[in-house]
Formats: C-alpha cells, structure tokens, sequence
C-alpha cells in the first residue's frame, strides 16, 4: 500500500522485524483504511516530502509512528487551501462531532 501510495517517497524493499511489529500496533488502533489515508495525505503534502526549511522528508518508519501518524491523519501536514477548503474541511468535522456525540448519547441511553 506503501510503495503504491507514496510514489514521491523511497521504496520499500524490506518489512523488517521491527517495522512488521510497527504495523501490528497501528493496526491496534487504527484501520487499514487510516493507512490509506495516511499515505495519501502524505503523498499529497509537501511538507513531508521535503518542500520545508530543513530539505527534511518523511519515511514509512517516520509515518507509522503513532504519533506521527496521528498528525498526518489530523490533517496537520496538509498543504494550506484557500479558504474555502479550510472552512469545508470545518463543516466535515462538525458534523462528524456531531454524529459522534448522538451515538454516544444513544449508548449512554
């Protein structure tokens, strides 16, 4: 999903150990369809491809990191819209909120 996703990045050549143990505690919290995402966020940033101060680039080991990982997935290396895109992507998030908290209420019911 990787190599096929992040084309701008290095390749893969080799699930290490460690990186296989990596992907089974992602895989404790988040869904295969996060890593999709994550990749596709980080193919589209940017930032994370190097376009920074640093001429600093991101790798699978870099986005797997749970931290790291959450804050592709927040949208924080996201490259900066126009207005109207950002004001979208806050309407989604309401709304996503929104839907959230009446499945908890339901829950608590």
């Amino acid at each position: 999903m990787y190599n096929a996703t992040c084309v701008s990045f290095p390749r893969l050549r080799a699930l290490s150990d460690a990186r296989k143990k990596a992907i089974c505690a992602r895989l404790k919290t988040y869904s295969v369809d996060d890593f999709l995402v994550t990749f596709q966020k980080a193919e589209a940033s940017d930032f994370l491809k190097g376009k920074n101060e640093r001429n600093w680039s991101a790798t699978f080991d870099w986005m797997i990191k749970d931290s790291n990982m959450a804050k592709i997935l927040d949208g924080n290396y996201d490259n900066r819209g126009s207005q109207i895109q950002r004001t979208n992507k806050v309407a989604d998030e309401l709304e996503q909120s929104y839907d959230m908290m009446r499945k908890w209420a339901e829950e608590g019911s």
